[in-house]
């Protein structure tokens, strides 16, 4: 090899002219590039492209086989500052108009319809009344007492039809008995509860006489089938006077089928001191 490269140093004129061709390719290869380039950036100007395939196709072109082809590096952003919003301020509305519904349409059924409304049955399997009409069956009713030599006496009311019961609203009584002698007891006896009594007013003095009153709005019951009774006990025995009762209220029917209240047997205050002093 070396006695080759001393025998081609020994022909001046052809090492000249091989100088001169390799200087004329390098030439020529440097000329086709920048015109490349050139012709790149004059398409990408007309075109407003700030970058296109041409220039990068060119220079992998001319990309001498073995080099790298340039990465572009990653960027990492650390560190950055979390944004809070804090005092917001609070919404509030007010002054919201009301809404009015009007006009309305009315139902009305047509000619010859009906509408059947049934009230939930009792556990005898009877309606049970949505509402009691007070007015519809009234009731009032007036009794009276003479004492006749006797500490006590007592009255019947107007008895109940079978089939009602009664609501008494009211308990009235005057009595007038010898000045000096009280009543003990003034009861409406025979309701459910047995007897309920009374407080008596004094009212006035007059002919020897004392006048004496009783007035009760109340709510007390009498069951179906009884007769209500005014009765009055005195301390002492009266050959003279008496006493008016009466009381008023309403009926209502009783549902078929319910069984019968029974009612309490009525005892005086007088007859339970009578058992005490007997004691």
């Amino acid at each position: 090899m070396k006695a080759r490269m001393r025998e081609i140093l020994k022909r001046p004129a052809q090492t000249a002219g091989l100088l001169l061709l390799a200087c004329l390719f390098a030439s020529t290869a440097f000329a086709q590039i920048d015109s490349g380039v050139a012709h790149c950036n004059q398409q990408q100007f007309q075109s407003g492209q700030g970058g296109g395939g041409g220039c990068p196709q060119l220079l992998k072109q001319n990309k001498q086989p073995g080099q790298p082809v340039p990465q572009s590096l990653p960027v990492t952003v650390q560190n950055t500052p979390n944004v809070n919003v804090v005092n917001t301020p609070s919404v509030s509305v007010t002054n919201t108009p009301s809404v009015s519904v009007t006009n309305t349409p009315s139902v009305t059924l047509e000619a010859g319809a009906s509408v059947a409304v049934t009230n939930l049955p009792d556990s005898q399997g009877n309606p049970t009344p949505v509402a009691t009409l007070e007015a519809v069956q009234p009731y009032a009713s007036e009794c009276d007492i003479f004492f006749s030599g006797s500490f006590e006496g007592g009255c019947n009311f107007t008895a109940l039809p079978e089939g009602k019961q009664l609501v008494v609203q009211e308990f009235d009584a005057e009595g007038f008995i010898p000045a000096g002698n009280r009543p003990t007891d003034v009861e409406l006896v025979y309701t459910m509860a047995g007897a309920n009594f009374f407080p008596s007013t004094f009212m006035v003095s007059v002919g020897g006489f004392d006048f004496l009153a009783s007035h009760q709005e109340t709510r007390l019951y009498v069951a179906q089938g009884m007769t209500p009774q005014c009765y009055v006990e005195l301390a002492q025995n009266s050959s003279v006077g008496g006493y008016i009762c009466n009381i008023s209220g309403f009926l209502v029917d009783v549902p078929s089928g319910q069984q019968p209240i029974t009612v309490q047997h009525a005892k005086s205050l007088s007859q339970m001191l009578r058992k005490l002093q007997d004691r």
